[in-house]
Parts: C-alpha cells; sequence; structure tokens
C-alpha cells in the first residue's frame, strides 16, 4: 500500500495526453503455526507463531502509449517473506465465546522480491521480470495488533501488521497488511495451537 510518498513523472515528449496513475491494493496470503500459552496476569496469554507471508503492490498507467517515450503500462512488486510473530493477547468472556485484542513485534526474513512490468514498445506489449532479492536486506520487522473473537475452536480477528524497512525499488514505501485471520485450535484447554 502507499505510505505518504509522492512520485512524480516527466511530461512531454516522454509521455502524451493525460497520465493517470491507478494504484490497486494486491491480494495477500499468510498462513502460520501458533502455539498459545496462559501467563500468570488475568487473561492474559502469550502466542508465539511461525508463518510465511506474500503480498505485493501494482501501479497502473494510462496515458498515449502510442506517441510516447518509455512506455510503461504496469509495474506489479511481490514480496514473500518467512515469519515470526510474538505477541501479548488480553481475553474476556463475552456470552459463549471469547472477545480478545493482541500486540506485539512481527519479524520477516524475505525469500523473494520480484518486480514484474508491462511495456508496450513498437505496438507490442511486452513483459519482463527481474529479482531484486540480491539487492535487499532481507531481515525485516515490525508491529502487529489485532481484534477478535473466538468460539470453542474458531476464531476469527481483524490484523494489522507493517514492516519498518522499505524494501529496494519499491518508491520508497513500506509493507503495510491488513485483512482478516481464521484459526482453528486442536487443544480446548488455554494451552492451544493451531
Amino acid at each position: 500500500m502507499p505510505h505518504g510518498v509522492g512520485v512524480v513523472y516527466p511530461g512531454a515528449p516522454f509521455w502524451a495526453g493525460n497520465l493517470v496513475v491507478e494504484e490497486w491494493n494486491e491480494p495477500a496470503f499468510s498462513a502460520e503455526i501458533f502455539r498459545e500459552k496462559a501467563t500468570k496476569w488475568r487473561n492474559v496469554s502469550s502466542k508465539i507463531s511461525l508463518g510465511y507471508l506474500s503480498c505485493g503492490d501494482y501501479q497502473h498507467f494510462d496515458y498515449d502509449f502510442a506517441n510516447s517515450f518509455n512506455n510503461i503500462v504496469s509495474i506489479e512488486n511481490r514480496f514473500r517473506y518467512l515469519t515470526f510473530n510474538v505477541m501479548a493477547k488480553y481475553s474476556l468472556p463475552v456470552g459463549k465465546g471469547t472477545a480478545f485484542a493482541s500486540l506485539g513485534p512481527h519479524f520477516g526474513y524475505l525469500i523473494y522480491s520480484t518486480e514484474t512490468s508491462i511495456n508496450f514498445v513498437n505496438n507490442e506489449y511486452t513483459q519482463g521480470s527481474y529479482s531484486f532479492l540480491p539487492n535487499e536486506k532481507r531481515f525485516n520487522y515490525g508491529p502487529q495488533y489485532s481484534l477478535g473473537g473466538r468460539y470453542k475452536r474458531i476464531s476469527a480477528e481483524a490484523f494489522y501488521k507493517s514492516y519498518y524497512r522499505v524494501p529496494y525499488h519499491n518508491r520508497a514505501r513500506r509493507v503495510i497488511m491488513f485483512g482478516v485471520a481464521l484459526s482453528f485450535y486442536f487443544q480446548k484447554n488455554k494451552t492451544a495451537s493451531k
């Protein structure tokens, strides 16, 4: 997602007509195995997890490609991380279920960083992909927050997480994610794993 950074583009003769830049949210996917354990503090538990995360960003450019130079149509960046999270979770009984909030740091080790661009040259669309993984700082970190509820062995939560370090060649934008997570607990008691 964009993070408060403007992008400036040159005018004619590099491009002709009105330039419209669209930035779309990219779908992301994350899977984790976690273990949750009660602490000595009432209603507070700790939760650690290991996982995998795939995310990215996308820009589309709309202008007069036929009469312009440097005809970039779109740019997509994709990132993949191995993740590790440490969370403190506060839970309260609500009817037959439980409401909870959690926060803590999360860490990522980058294993994939690829840019795919589509260009319009000589009346043809061409596509090229480039790996920037050798240029990346592999280790990244940031905060994570979530709110949700649990009923028996199923829980659902809305989460927000971000990484502080900006990926190389990514227009000065941090990786920011938000979404909904579904979890299944194999154990019924307060010490549970997914």
